[in-house]
């Protein structure tokens, strides 16, 4: 059995959740535009995506207080509070993962298998919870109609099936993608790192265009229930369908561009504070 090589202590829970923390809020703001926009046009709420986007950022650059704090115009407050717990826990249970693993001299690749297991479950059980909290707490439609608050099974499980598919991506294709951009541009401009990061960044974006397709359909499936059609979805998806591939792509730089770097930067920041603050007791 691994024994402890260089003890977990509580400064590196500090430095975790100070990493976690700092990286969760800061990316959350244009993930909940992205998320609240898609579910409203999709829902019949907003007449279209680019129409929710613009209000969304408008509001976070124009009149924060109404972004952050809630008020009666909108729920951004609210959604912006539960992003902000997926993506904290989601870096929380990730950063742990690897410190817990290394102070027991786990090698590299055992770290970060454990790692993407852990994260992507956490991610994947807490973003069901959270679609499914910005579904029930949807206004009406433009036609003034209202949807039941209640979410399906049926439409949980999409959204983890959703999920799913890109953690399993994450883990197959994306390596299987960055070792053949370094087979194929080797001696280029692209370097080991560079082929991780565009690799990371390429994947999940191409596989937006099957996840979209489950998400809308999840969505459409609890808007209409329980009277769901399979002509509702497809007219949706026809409808909905390109601008939301699109919206999910560009909730990727934040998401897994943005976020991923930023909480690696700063975890390793903080930990080595954390490092120095334990020699500094132990003097």
């Amino acid at each position: 059995d691994a024994q402890p090589t260089n003890a977990y202590s509580l400064s590196l829970f500090a430095s975790d959740c100070i990493t976690s923390a700092v990286v969760g809020l800061s990316v959350a703001a244009p993930v909940t535009i992205i998320d609240y926009s898609i579910m409203m046009k999709v829902s019949g709420i907003s007449p279209s995506i680019r129409h929710g986007l613009k209000e969304g950022f408008s509001t976070l650059l124009t009149r924060p207080h109404h972004f952050f704090l809630r008020n009666p115009h909108n729920q951004y407050a609210l959604i912006y509070r539960v992003v902000a717990t997926v993506y904290g826990f989601t870096y929380l249970s990730s950063n742990m993962t690897k410190d817990i693993m290394e102070s027991y001299g786990y090698t590299s690749s055992e770290v970060m298998w454990a790692r993407g297991i852990i994260s992507g479950a956490t991610n994947t059980v807490l973003t069901v919870y959270k679609d499914s909290f910005i579904l029930r707490n949807l206004p009406a439609t433009l036609n003034g109609s209202v949807a039941s608050q209640y979410v399906p099974l049926m439409s949980r499980f999409g959204f983890c099936v959703r999920d799913t598919v890109t953690c399993v991506a994450a883990f197959t294709l994306v390596p299987m993608f960055a070792v053949w951009l370094g087979s194929t541009y080797h001696g280029d401009a692209l370097t080991v790192a560079s082929n991780k990061t565009v690799s990371a960044l390429t994947v999940p974006a191409a596989m937006q265009f099957f996840t979209t397709a489950v998400h809308i359909a999840c969505i459409r499936y609890q808007r209409t229930y329980p009277n769901p059609s399979w002509h509702d979805i497809t007219s949706s998806l026809r409808r909905d369908y390109v601008g939301s591939v699109a919206a999910r792509m560009g909730r990727i730089i934040p998401a897994f561009g943005i976020g991923s770097l930023g909480n690696t930067a700063l975890l390793d920041t903080t930990t080595q504070w954390a490092r120095n603050l334990e020699r500094k007791r132990n003097l």
